[in-house]
């Protein structure tokens, strides 16, 4: 390998997924109920997804995230520096998080020492397997035999092409976070309503239609994707889930079927991401046409699907 991958603790990707591709990543820190503080990663080791999911929606003010600091951040691009090895680094939306800056002083403050390495940092511009799937996206060109410099440039135009397209359904916990009302929450989940929607420039998930219905939003997902994909059969794409494993397998299959791509994959979505995303997403992450300002195309895309 020409050059080291790494991702932060939000850019969601299962253990299969980070081998296959040979993407590393840097652990971050969760704040649990009773006020312990543990290394949050990329596995869930004795609690599994549904149970962390379950406790989070009981209480979902118990639970704080951290990023990595500056010294850990630090220490992973020294570790790769000292031996050499070039760096490409990413990280969810700048716009969501001091991630991108701690990244940045971290990069900074080791030019003077390690003057012959190379350490880019790309501001993902996305949330959660969005920014992993831009990971995957380098370790491709990586594969190609392609440099860092040329990779790097490469994911800061395709950033703006990656596209999520599914739900979240568990509006109760959106209420208790405060973003929407009590009453619509009870409401939308007593009637089967799945808002779905896509990332805003900014990596914020957009809800761009609700929908009645898991078999409509099926349908109505599958048709936005192939009205927004750019050649599957040649791409890698991701479904993730918090908590909804069952539904996104479903759709996963789906989306084999009608699109064929190169290869999919399933990966939960993490502690990191999910303390502050809640349960109940399922979408699939892809590359597909740019996305339009104010996501006023995808809007009229979903308004003339039907949703």
């Amino acid at each position: 390998m020409s050059f080291k991958i790494v991702i932060d603790i939000t850019c969601d990707l299962a253990p299969e997924i980070r081998e296959r591709f040979g993407i590393e990543y840097i652990k971050g820190h969760l704040t649990t109920p009773d006020g312990s503080e543990i290394i949050s990663a990329m596995e869930w080791g004795d609690e599994s997804c549904e149970e962390f999911y379950a406790k989070l929606k009981k209480n979902p003010d118990g639970y704080k995230t951290a990023p990595p600091t500056l010294p850990e951040v630090t220490a992973v691009f020294e570790e790769h520096a000292k031996k050499g090895e070039d760096v490409l680094y990413f990280c969810m939306s700048s716009k969501m998080s001091c991630t991108y800056d701690i990244a940045c002083n971290a990069r900074d403050d080791l030019k003077a020492k390690y003057p012959d390495v190379k350490i880019f940092v790309v501001d993902s511009r996305k949330f959660a397997t969005g920014a992993g799937l831009l990971a995957v996206l380098a370790a491709e060109k990586r594969e190609e035999g392609i440099g860092i410099e040329e990779t790097a440039a490469y994911c800061e135009e395709i950033k703006w092409c990656i596209h999520q397209a599914g739900w979240h359904d568990d509006l109760q916990f959106s209420a208790k976070k405060g973003r929407i009302s009590n009453s619509k929450a009870f409401m939308g989940t007593l009637i089967g309503i799945k808002p779905c929607g896509d990332f805003s420039k900014d990596g914020m998930t957009t809800v761009l239609t609700k929908i009645k219905g898991e078999k409509s939003a099926f349908k109505i997902l599958l048709d936005y994707i192939g009205e927004t994909v750019v050649g599957p059969e040649k791409q890698v794409m991701i479904v993730a889930s918090s908590a909804r494993r069952p539904q996104a397998e479903k759709f996963l299959a789906m989306i084999k079927e009608r699109f064929n791509p190169k290869e999919i994959y399933y990966t939960d979505i993490y502690r990191s991401s999910g303390t502050n995303a809640g349960p109940g997403i399922m979408a699939c992450y892809y590359t597909g046409k740019p996305i339009s300002e104010d996501l006023k195309e995808e809007g009229e895309i979903f308004a003339r699907l039907g949703g």
